[in-house]
């Protein structure tokens, strides 16, 4: 529904974070873009989540060669280290959501962090000087397996990004009133919103 209310054309490329449904049963509709493209679309996951949208999507990995054009089509590559999408150079790195390992992302000076409650220590050293930061704020009180709203707010102002944007969250918060209450760089995200990063704008 997103795709469509934002008259979204293309697809240049797919990457999973994790196999939680939430973030992965979209997958099958993939197909209108596969025809329009005439082509499949490149997508990148962690081996695990790989391995599991394999076994959730066998009628697309699994398909005979006769019928596959009537199927989602994806290029499914397992993540193993850095990677180029569109000219850009992909930095994956470990986050968790309580125990389950979580891919992140970092291009140029932008990261995505999402289903998050504990970054490693190491990882934050690939953090720095990041003009954009998209960091998840799941809702006001503490979670298992997510960043309250707090606790967001707090490794933001650690990673001093020069905008912070926070995304995954509540139905609870009222936008307008929590952007208030934020400090300064740091907003919520909302539907529709587009993010052009500096250095490809």
């Amino acid at each position: 529904m997103q795709v469509l209310a934002q008259g979204i054309k293309h697809v240049d490329a797919l990457l999973f974070t994790h196999h939680h449904a939430d973030h992965i049963m979209g997958l099958a509709d993939i197909r209108p873009f596969n025809f329009k493209q005439n082509a499949p679309v490149n997508t990148f996951a962690s081996p695990r989540t790989a391995d599991y949208i394999r076994k959730v999507f066998p009628f697309i990995f699994d398909a005979p060669d006769e019928l596959k054009q009537f199927y989602p089509r994806v290029d499914l590559i397992s993540i193993n280290g850095s990677f180029d999408v569109c000219g850009l150079t992909i930095h994956p790195f470990t986050v968790y959501h309580g125990i389950m390992p979580v891919t992140a992302f970092r291009f140029e000076n932008t990261a995505y962090i999402t289903d998050v409650n504990n970054i490693p220590e190491e990882n934050f050293q690939k953090l720095t000087n990041l003009d954009l930061l998209i960091l998840e704020a799941f809702r006001f009180e503490k979670h298992i397996s997510h960043y309250s709203l707090d606790e967001a707010v707090s490794v933001a102002g650690r990673i001093k990004a020069r905008q912070t944007l926070f995304t995954h969250i509540s139905h609870a918060f009222d936008h307008n009133t929590i952007n208030s209450q934020l400090p300064p760089g740091i907003s919520l995200a909302y539907d529709g919103l587009t993010v052009i990063p500096a250095e490809i704008r």
